[in-house]
């Protein structure tokens, strides 16, 4: 399975985004801004038929004040969302988060009393009216908007949490698809009759030459469509065992090239035991001798090297060539292998692949060391 001959498998999370049916996506700012609509114009119309019609208040101005405090309600609480998301609220510490959002409570409705009590008094003032108690009147209300703000901000984390969860769950689910078909997608390419001919057509002719080879050859051919077979069950594997199977490929291809490939290793111990996403390493060695050293009538160089820094993992696989135009301009294999490590670890891991100055290709990836990512099949999230 090569990089550059992935097929796209993305379609789930990129149909999400397109849509805009994500967490801040255009359908759910829609859904946000018609619940706002409703939720503060129901609190409008419920105030008004239980407090205002009983108490003969419903005139004209008693209905501006009451909108003007709906307003200042939703326009208040909107720029409230935004700081709270600017600022990573949800993030924050119980304790931190408490005292925040009972201090934008107070304040929303202190401003909530300020706007509704100041048509009150413009109103009375107009006709003539004593206002004085009006200022007394404004602790009550601003108590009590308090405790309006602090409802709709109970409804906001509720709603924001189980879309969060939602979305979580999406992207694991996303994440097992990909991993789903990077396992059809390896058993297609292993299959492939081409390839089957060759590492047969190769180990045929050793068989009376060098049986014991022979014997080998197959042993490595059935243990890589094996591992092509098993690793979409897991996921992720130790890099010790993504190395086996890429030693296993690159010995059925050895036979093929013989001296046109000139293989370097180095690789830190540290690094075998870090679970790494099946598949992935081999699609970057098969990668680099389809579409580099096979290419070449002299063959070329492949290194492989794998290091820790500090934290993290970094293999560079390397092959003597050049890129073509399709891959300078980033081609789809290597984006779909970016979003599957982005699934995995988020933005804590990449890929590049670039030209050195020393006519060779390179493709370097990266991805935290100690955790565990999003597995196909426990349950998990990233």
């Amino acid at each position: 399975m090569t990089l550059r001959d992935k097929e796209p498998a993305m379609q789930i999370t990129r149909e999400r985004e397109r849509n805009g049916t994500g967490v801040d996506g255009k359908v759910g700012s829609r859904v946000y801004w018609l619940c706002q609509l409703l939720g503060w114009g129901g609190y409008g119309l419920i105030y008004f038929g239980v407090v205002l019609v009983p108490l003969h208040q419903a005139g004209w101005r008693q209905v501006v004040s009451d909108a003007a405090y709906c307003a200042a309600g939703l326009g208040g609480t909107h720029l409230l969302r935004g700081v709270m998301q600017q600022q990573r609220w949800l993030q924050r510490e119980a304790r931190t988060l408490l005292l925040r959002l009972t201090g934008a409570s107070v304040f929303l409705g202190a401003v909530q009393a300020v706007v509704l009590d100041a048509f009150l008094v413009m109103f009375r003032l107009i006709e003539g009216r004593d206002v004085a108690q009006l200022p007394a009147a404004l602790a009550i209300t601003t108590f009590f908007s308090a405790i309006l703000i602090g409802l709709w901000l109970a409804i906001y984390f509720v709603v924001v949490s189980a879309r969060s969860r939602r979305r979580a769950e999406m992207d694991r689910l996303s994440a097992e698809v990909i991993l789903q078909e990077t396992q059809l997608k390896a058993l297609r390419q292993q299959l492939n009759p081409h390839f089957l001919f060759n590492c047969l057509n190769s180990i045929r002719s050793m068989i009376e030459e060098d049986p014991a080879r022979a014997r080998e050859m197959l042993t490595r051919l059935a243990d890589l469509l094996r591992y092509a077979l098993q690793t979409g069950e897991q996921g992720t594997v130790t890099f010790a065992e993504e190395l086996k199977v890429v030693d296993d490929y690159l010995a059925l291809e050895s036979v093929r090239l013989e001296e046109r490939l000139i293989l370097e290793k180095s690789i830190e111990e540290a690094a075998l035991a870090t679970l790494f996403p099946a598949m992935m390493l081999q699609g970057m060695v098969e990668n680099a001798i389809k579409h580099g050293i096979a290419q070449l009538p002299s063959g070329g160089r492949l290194a492989i090297e794998a290091r820790c820094d500090h934290d993290q993992l970094v293999v560079t696989v390397e092959n003597t060539g050049q890129l073509s135009a399709a891959a300078r301009q980033g081609g789809i294999g290597l984006k779909n292998a970016l979003a599957r490590l982005q699934l995995l670890y988020q933005n804590r891991a990449g890929i590049e692949m670039y030209e050195s100055e020393m006519a060779s290709v390179v493709v370097r990836l990266w991805l935290p060391m100690g955790q565990n990512p999003a597995r196909s099949g426990d349950g998990s999230q990233r």
